[in-house]
């Protein structure tokens, strides 16, 4: 059953960022099955097959600081959902 009414989304950038997301992906997975994750990252490529993860590719502006991307995360889970929390 999918959650409709609200998501997650986050920032993923870099490998190791990367393993991060598939494991909140999981953990998500335990607490509120259904509910996805909109997710932002430089290789949207690796989370295909993830049922739970809504990949976005999107590719780092040099010169902005990282938390800028966040714009972007929760732009692209607004436009999918009424509510979005924002994952740090």
């Amino acid at each position: 059953m999918q959650n409709k009414e609200f998501c997650f989304c986050a920032v993923s950038l870099g490998a190791p960022y990367r393993k991060l997301a598939v494991d909140l992906a999981s953990n998500l997975e335990q607490v509120a099955p259904g509910t996805k994750l909109v997710l932002v990252t430089d290789k949207a490529q690796e989370f295909d097959g993830i049922s739970t993860i809504i990949a976005l590719q999107h590719n780092h502006t040099f010169g902005y600081r990282p938390y800028n991307d966040k714009v972007f995360a929760i732009e692209a889970a607004l436009q999918r959902f009424p509510i979005a929390f924002q994952m740090d």
